[in-house]
C-alpha cells in the first residue's frame, strides 16, 4: 500500500492503523463536552463504543447495544453540549445526553441501517438524515419532527452529506443497488449523478477548505475523491476489503481526515494536506457551473426516475414539510432557533432490540452477519448455509 500520495495540490499520508480483534463495524468523529479535542468513535460487535484519541489509543469503552446501526455526537441543539444521536436496526432514532439521560426518542417505520448528520436547509440547527430499510431517506430535525422524506425505486447502500453545486447549502447523496449515485436535494428533487466507478462500496464526503469532495470506495478497495463534476480528482488504493469509511476534522480545522474500518478489524486513518490551500478556497465560477449541469438534470429535462430492477415495486417521490424545512434565507436566522425539546416526538413506548432469524432454518444471526446483509454483501447463513439478502430478510 502507498503510504504518501501526491496529487495537484492536495496529499494523502496514512497516520496510523490499529486492530480490534472485537471487530468493528461503525465510526464517527466528534468532540465530548470536556475535551474539545477530536474523538473517533467506533461501535464493535461485542456491543461497545471504544473511544479512541488522534494517536490511536483508546480513552475509554463503553456499553453500547449490538442493535445500533449508527452513532454520532454532535452539538444538536446548539447549546454547547454534544449529544449522542443514536439510530438503530429495529428502527429506533435515540438522543441522550454524555452521561446517558435520555433526551427523546421516535420509533421509525422501518428498520434505520445508518444516517448522517449536517446542516441542510436556511437556519443554523443540525439535521438527521437516517436510511430506512424500506429505501427510504428522512429528515428530521433535533425535535425529531420529519421535514422531509423521499423513497427510492430499489435498496439504498449508502447515504451521506456534501455539496455538488455552488449553493450555500448541502445535500443528502446516496447510492443503490443498481450503483448509481444519486443528489437529494430537499428543496427541490433528486438527481443522478454519472461516475466513472462501476460498483460502489463505500460513500461519504470529506471537506478540504471550502471544497467538498465525495469519497467513493469501488469494488477493488480504491478510494475515489470525486469532485462536484463527477470526476476522479485523487484515489487511494487499499490492499484490504473495506467494510466502511467515515471522515471529520482530527487533525486539522481545515482538513478532514479519512477513517476505513477494513473487513478484519482494522483502523486506518489517512491524514489529507492541501499544500495549496487558496485552490481549495475558490468559488465556482460560471464555466464550472455550466460543466455541473450537463451531469445533473436540469429543471425543464427532470422526470419521473425510472428503474429497470425486477425486484423493484417502489415509486420514487419526494415529500417536503414546508413548516419545518426552512428553504430560503430569512435575516435573522436566530429568533426561529429553539433548543426546548417537543416531548409530544416521543414514542409511546420504546421498542426492544430486534433479533433477527435465518428464514431458512430459524437459527439466530449474528450482529456481524446483519452488518454484511444490511450493507448488501454477499452473506450465508453459518448453520444451513442459506444465502441472506435484504429481500429475504424483509419477508420473515
Amino acid at each position: 500500500m502507498v503510504n504518501r500520495i501526491i496529487k495537484n495540490s492536495l496529499t494523502c499520508n496514512k497516520r496510523m492503523e490499529f486492530y480490534n480483534s472485537s471487530g468493528f463495524y461503525f465510526g464517527s468523529i466528534g468532540t465530548t463536552q470536556n475535551d474539545s479535542n477530536p474523538k473517533i468513535f467506533l461501535l464493535s460487535y461485542d456491543e461497545k463504543l471504544s473511544i479512541y484519541n488522534t494517536e490511536g489509543k483508546r480513552d475509554t469503552q463503553i456499553p453500547f447495544s449490538s442493535d445500533v446501526s449508527a452513532v454520532f455526537i454532535r452539538d444538536l441543539f446548539n447549546d454547547g453540549n454534544p449529544v449522542f444521536i443514536s439510530v438503530t436496526y429495529s428502527g429506533e432514532v435515540r438522543i441522550s445526553s454524555e452521561q446517558g439521560e435520555e433526551i427523546w426518542k421516535k420509533q421509525m417505520e422501518s428498520g434505520i441501517l445508518g444516517g448522517a448528520i449536517g446542516k441542510l436547509d436556511y437556519d443554523n440547527q443540525l439535521e438527521i438524515v437516517i436510511l430506512l430499510e424500506n429505501s427510504k431517506i428522512l429528515v428530521l430535525n433535533n425535535q425529531g419532527q420529519i421535514m422531509a422524506k423521499y423513497q427510492h425505486g430499489v435498496d439504498i447502500n449508502y447515504v451521506s452529506i456534501g455539496k455538488v453545486h455552488s449553493s450555500k447549502n448541502k445535500v443528502v447523496l446516496f447510492s443503490d443497488l443498481e450503483n448509481s449515485l444519486f443528489v437529494l436535494d430537499v428543496s427541490d428533487t433528486v438527481s443522478k449523478l454519472d461516475l466513472p466507478i462501476k460498483s460502489i462500496l463505500g460513500l461519504c464526503s470529506i471537506t478540504i477548505y471550502d471544497k467538498v469532495l465525495i469519497a467513493v470506495v469501488d469494488e477493488n478497495n480504491n478510494i475515489h475523491l470525486i469532485n462536484k463534476k463527477g470526476q476522479i480528482y485523487l484515489t487511494i488504493p487499499v490492499k484490504k476489503p473495506i467494510m466502511s469509511i467515515f471522515s471529520g476534522f482530527l487533525f486539522s480545522t481545515f482538513e478532514e481526515a479519512l477513517v476505513i474500518i477494513t473487513e478484519d478489524s482494522h483502523i486506518m486513518i489517512f491524514e489529507m494536506k492541501a499544500t495549496k490551500p487558496q485552490e481549495f478556497q475558490a468559488q465556482l465560477n460560471k464555466s464550472d457551473s455550466a460543466s455541473l449541469d450537463h451531469n445533473l438534470l436540469s429543471d425543464e429535462d427532470r422526470e419521473p426516475i425510472e428503474f429497470d430492477h425486477e425486484k423493484s415495486e417502489r415509486k420514487p417521490s419526494l415529500e417536503i414539510n414546508p413548516e419545518l424545512y426552512q428553504s430560503s434565507q430569512k435575516i435573522d436566522d436566530s429568533k426561529s432557533f429553539s433548543s426546548k425539546v417537543e416531548k409530544s416526538v416521543l414514542a409511546a413506548d420504546s421498542s426492544s432490540q430486534k433479533t433477527y432469524k435465518c428464514p431458512e432454518c430459524g437459527d439466530f444471526l449474528a450482529p456481524s452477519l446483519m452488518v454484511r446483509i444490511m450493507k448488501n454483501k454477499p452473506t450465508f447463513c453459518e448453520a444451513c448455509g442459506a444465502e441472506l439478502t435484504r429481500r429475504t430478510m424483509e419477508e420473515t
